[in-house]
């Protein structure tokens, strides 16, 4: 349907009232959505996830890619565009849920409405945010209200875990992106993210020599003392200032106590507000910590990565929040920019493209507990500002 030229008055009445229509759809999908176990890696839960955005995206008429990871599970990739599209929107949301092994099961904790709360397993990380973005652009298509741009929903289902093989579909499809739009759940004041912690993690190894913990000091060398000493000293160069904090576990060595320990470890995590943070963790841990042992005979090894990169505020993302945020004044909506220290997918789209904001899913309580729940009310809010949004987006 071609987009058709309407007043500001109107746009937020067609996103006010296209939200209202879209709820009870909202409301069913996420009953069904809550009542699958689609933690990452749960193939079965995947399948049948997949198959209800799927009926969805059909309903509007989108393009539809599935990509398949070995041991994963299905990402969805879907197209809705004019057919000369001017720029790129992404909107993204994941399908997976932290839930996964032998965590909480839906059977134990199922969808149930109580007062002004939602509640099930994922009900808000990140299930509310696919349930915005499908019906959002459902209502926009059938208002006539798209953008003359196309509009990319991406979906992936390995986000808990870091998004190692949607990492390479966000790479594809992220460069040529004018702005990209993450459904995480909305926190604290219920705005949206314009920065986010990333998160490095490492690992320590320490060899030294055993020896029968009895004998004459001198004998051995332990591998437990020397990690003692390279723990301390790591933590030491935290600095909260800027929320380097290096969090070490967990820890290990040594086989019995009657044994000097020839082998010790440890894992550590530290988040990333920004690279420059990174490169200071580099030359913490890859430079100055092996060349701080104590114990003759032991050697020391390091290793480092990000796990997932930090979103810093920047004139790119800066931009997309000022779109969201024009509509939300034309709703009538607070909508304060805020940051996360916690790290998400929207790192990974920064570190390509870094016109990303976040937060953008309905309001979210306990989530990654079998408590979580999401208020109903923001489901409406959220997709109206979808609507509103995109209908203004030049």
């Amino acid at each position: 349907m071609e987009r058709t030229t309407i007043s500001r008055a109107e746009i937020a009445a067609i996103a006010r009232q296209g939200a209202e229509k879209s709820f009870d759809a909202q409301m069913t999908l996420l009953s069904k959505f809550c009542g699958i176990n689609c933690g990452t890696h749960n193939l079965e839960g995947n399948r049948k996830v997949v198959a209800l955005v799927d009926a969805v995206l059909a309903e509007i008429g989108a393009s539809v890619e599935h990509i398949h990871s070995e041991g994963v599970g299905t990402h969805i990739v879907a197209r809705i565009a004019p057919e000369d599209p001017q720029g790129r929107i992404i909107l993204h949301a994941h399908l997976d849920t932290a839930f996964f092994g032998d965590g909480a099961k839906v059977e134990d904790h199922p969808f149930r409405i109580e007062g002004e709360h939602a509640y099930g397993l994922g009900i808000a990380d990140c299930k509310g945010g696919v349930a915005t973005i499908l019906y959002a652009v459902k209502a926009l298509k059938e208002a006539g209200l798209l953008p003359p741009k196309e509009i990319v929903m991406l979906f992936n289902c390995d986000e808990e875990v870091g998004s190692p093989t949607g990492r390479a579909i966000f790479q594809r499809e992220a460069p040529s992106a004018e702005a990209i739009i993450s459904f995480e759940p909305g926190r604290k004041q219920n705005g949206v993210l314009t920065a986010r912690r990333g998160l490095a993690i490492g690992k320590i190894r320490v060899h030294g020599i055993a020896a029968h913990a009895g004998l004459d000091s001198g004998i051995g060398a332990s591998a437990t003392r020397e990690l003692a000493n390279l723990i301390v000293q790591l933590t030491a160069r935290s600095d909260l200032s800027i929320g380097m904090n290096y969090n070490i576990a967990p820890i290990s060595g040594g086989s019995n106590s009657a044994i000097v320990a020839d082998y010790a470890e440890a894992s550590f995590c530290v988040p990333l507000d920004t690279p420059e943070v990174y490169e200071r963790v580099q030359k913490d841990v890859l430079e100055d910590l092996p060349t701080w042992g104590i114990v003759e005979g032991c050697t020391i090894e390091t290793e480092l990565g990000i796990m997932c990169p930090p979103m810093p505020r920047c004139e790119e993302n800066i931009r997309v929040y000022g779109h969201l945020k024009a509509a939300a004044d034309l709703l009538g909506l607070p909508l304060p920019e805020e940051k996360s220290f916690n790290p998400a997918d929207c790192g990974i789209f920064s570190e390509i493209n870094r016109a990303v904001v976040d937060g953008l899913g309905p309001y979210m309580y306990d989530i990654h507990t079998p408590g979580e729940h999401m208020r109903i009310e923001t489901l409406k809010e959220r997709t109206a500002l979808l609507i509103a949004t995109l209908a203004m987006y030049p």
